[in-house]
């Protein structure tokens, strides 16, 4: 996950290089670049009792802070639903939550990476989504790409 997560962040950094080209002063590149981009990742099992690999994603979270991690909260004793969840990261550098839904029942029916992916819809907005797989990667050329490429559609 972290080479997948690396990778396409270096989008954010393409927005970052144009913005500079194109002369947009300094103190304007970071919010156009929370404007156009937005990183979300989406973790079923993050949080999951017995799951090992938390910390990993702590840390990944901790190297990456424009990363939002979506989780699906499974039935316990203390919250007897499921639900979709959506952490940010907080002024502390820890994962906040910061949007909680309650789901009427178990949202994996299928397979459960396409519903995994389902669940992270939620939380994105814009006009365009690009799904990405874990173990993909992407490199700063393919995000000066982009730009080009949304120009098609527009």
């Amino acid at each position: 996950m972290f080479r997948t997560v690396r990778g396409f962040a270096s989008y954010a950094d393409a927005l970052r290089l144009l913005a500079r080209i194109e002369g947009v002063p300094e103190d304007e590149i970071e919010p156009l670049v929370r404007l156009k981009y937005e990183h979300v990742v989406s973790a079923q099992v993050y949080r999951a009792p017995g799951y090992t690999m938390n910390a990993d994603i702590e840390d990944l979270v901790a190297q990456f802070p424009h990363v939002k991690v979506n989780i699906m909260e499974r039935p316990t004793e203390e919250s007897p639903e499921f639900a979709i969840v959506k952490l940010e990261r907080g002024a502390d550098g820890k994962h906040k939550q910061t949007h909680r839904i309650r789901l009427p029942g178990n949202p994996i029916i299928g397979e459960g990476k396409p519903e995994n992916q389902n669940m992270a819809l939620t939380w994105c907005r814009g006009n365009y989504i690009q799904t990405i797989d874990m173990n993909q990667d992407a490199h700063l050329s393919e995000g000066i790409k982009v730009r080009n490429l949304l120009a098609i559609y527009n």
